[in-house]
């Protein structure tokens, strides 16, 4: 597994002040309180806020505030949110985090040293110096039309894949977002579902999008599955972007069956910088199945469903 690293880091008054600018921003917003779980976090564990410096910077000092109390819990016990029974314990803990900040903003405290948790393997974003909008829609196919299918899609996958590969880092995203152009985080493409192994998964996933040239390969695996909106655009667009990219293999089911893309089940393999078919194998009229080399499984199309199993296992 990807290791943690730790370091301490030195935060100022001007860190403190933006601190209290944030938390104002948050609670403008209606979810202030959410400030005060901060307090909660597992100081071993690195922030989520990867894209925004300044929820990094907010996140370090309400734990360095929680170390200081003495209440910061033991890695591995994060207070989770739950519900509307603990808004007075973390309204009080947002009251002890303002009054702190206050202190170092103003100097009359000095600053302890924060404690700053990352992945190996993992890259900051700070979206203030680079063109990036995480809130940036990204399209989507038709949310109804394969929602069952696709509910099941990652979590399918992910358990095979990881029983598959038990020795190898990997990484899994439903629908996220892979950054291809470094000059502009905005170019990106999010594929129903993408796989990569022999990667630091933990330190990508905090990182937020795959970055390819940070990660030092495309993803090995993509699938796509085909709704009316998108299917032209998944047999053209996409199968020649991910080419170019270097996307090892490219999928696409067809929950219909083939009226959108043709055939229920298609898939390419990259092999000297082109897609080339991978052979598929038809031995009844409703099964269609074929080999996955990059993630060492089979995929079948059987009688409307779509199954995907190691190939040493009875299908």
């Amino acid at each position: 597994m990807s290791k943690i690293n730790l370091q301490k880091v030195t935060l100022t008054p001007a860190d403190a002040a933006e601190a209290l600018e944030t938390i104002a921003l948050m609670e403008s917003d209606g979810w202030g309180l959410a400030a005060g779980e901060f307090l909660y976090d597992d100081p071993h564990e690195p922030p989520d806020w990867w894209h925004n410096s300044r929820m990094v910077n907010l996140t370090l000092l309400a734990r360095t505030v929680a170390a200081q109390e003495g209440t910061a819990p033991a890695p591995g016990n994060s207070r989770a949110w739950t519900d509307s029974q603990d808004d007075i314990s973390y309204a009080a803990a947002l009251f002890r985090l303002k009054a702190k900040l206050t202190k170092w903003k103003n100097g009359t405290e000095p600053i302890p040293l924060a404690l700053l948790p990352t992945y190996e393997g993992q890259t900051w974003i700070d979206v203030s110096k680079l063109h990036y909008r995480i809130d940036r829609p990204d399209y989507r196919p038709d949310p109804v039309f394969h929602r069952e299918e696709w509910l099941n899609l990652e979590s399918k996958l992910c358990v095979l894949l990881e029983e598959v590969l038990p020795t190898e880092e990997t990484i899994h995203g439903a629908r996220g977002r892979i950054c291809y152009e470094r000059s502009d985080l905005n170019v990106r493409v999010s594929p129903d579902y993408y796989f990569a192994k022999g990667v630091p998964g933990p330190g990508i996933k905090a990182t937020g999008p795959y970055l390819i040239w940070e990660v030092g390969k495309p993803p090995d695996f993509v699938l796509e599955m085909a709704s009316p909106t998108k299917a032209r655009e998944d047999l053209t667009t996409k199968r020649k972007l991910y080419e170019k990219i270097g996307i090892t293999e490219y999928w696409r089911l067809d929950p219909t069956g083939g009226d959108l893309y043709g055939a229920p089940l298609a898939a390419d393999r990259l092999e000297e910088g082109r897609y080339r078919p991978i052979p598929l194998h038809r031995t009844e009229k409703d099964l269609v199945w074929g080999y996955s080399e990059a993630a060492q499984i089979n995929i079948f199309w059987i009688e409307g469903f779509f199954v995907y199993r190691e190939p040493t296992r009875e299908t």
